[in-house]
């Protein structure tokens, strides 16, 4: 989805500034005008500039109420110039907390992929810059943006080892892309937490580089557990490849790690 915010002419916008920073709602209402809901539902959002990246120059990441029990989160992909500002608006499925990490260059160095927020909490209706993940030039081959996508709630769970209650824990590293051919696309989605009390998983992923061209390959670190109540050593992690395949990245199948009680 696509729309255009057209700027007032300059008296009118130096009036329109001082009223937005009174008001502390500039943010607000660029999310509010792209995602087409009423500023009033608007529960939350923050705003980031966007260095390096050709076609995008902000960010808006943010949530609003629906009506019903449960509440939408988009990021707004913005590229603004000094009469309009350009948006494309991007669904964020499966978060009640979202983390902002920053911008990483998909075809660029081999880096790890941080899993923290990284973009800071600015006034209301300012812009903060986007970090950047890694190192490399300036201008990036393939940027996309990096989110974490959390979900918690508390849960009893049956495993062999008994009943247990506790924190059920979905968080998930989000890759969304930049580059002009598929922007707003979800390219990667990939579980950093996965863990109840019944057991789960935990990963950490880094970008390797494996071929001097083209997509970076995506390598995660996972390690198993088992429930809270068992008595089990937790097997060595194991290394999960992702590569590029047309739309997105996808795993490519392996051996399976060691199992059973250790």
């Amino acid at each position: 989805m696509r729309s255009i915010l057209r700027r007032a002419p300059l008296a009118l916008v130096t009036l329109m500034a001082l009223a937005t920073a009174a008001r502390g709602d500039e943010v607000v209402h660029k999310y509010a005008h792209f995602a087409q809901v009423d500023e009033a539902t608007v529960t939350e959002a923050r705003g980031f500039k966007v260095a390096g990246v050709a076609g995008t120059t902000h960010v808006v990441v943010g949530r609003n109420t629906t009506g019903y029990a449960w509440q939408a989160r988009r990021a707004i992909l913005m590229s603004c110039t000094a009469r309009a500002c350009e948006g494309a608006v991007v669904g964020l499925r499966g978060a009640d907390t979202l983390a902002v990490v920053g911008v990483v260059d998909l075809a660029g160095d081999a880096t790890e992929l941080p899993i923290t927020d990284g973009g800071g909490r600015a006034q209301p209706g300012a812009y903060l810059p986007l970090p950047r993940v890694g190192a490399g030039p300036r201008r990036m081959k393939w940027p996309a943006l990096v989110l974490v996508a959390a979900t918690e709630q508390v849960v009893t769970e049956d495993s062999p080892d008994g009943r247990s209650s506790g924190t059920d824990r979905q968080h998930a590293l989000v890759l969304i892309s930049l580059r002009k051919t598929d922007r707003g696309q979800e390219v990667f989605r990939g579980a950093t937490i996965a863990r109840g009390p019944s057991g789960g998983t935990t990963a950490s992923y880094r970008l390797v580089r494996e071929r001097p061209r083209g997509p970076r390959t995506i390598v995660a670190t996972v390690q198993r557990y088992y429930s809270d109540r068992s008595a089990c050593v937790p097997p060595p992690p194991i290394e999960v490849r992702y590569v590029w395949k047309e739309r997105r990245f996808e795993e490519v199948p392996a051996l399976a790690g060691a199992r059973g009680c250790h």
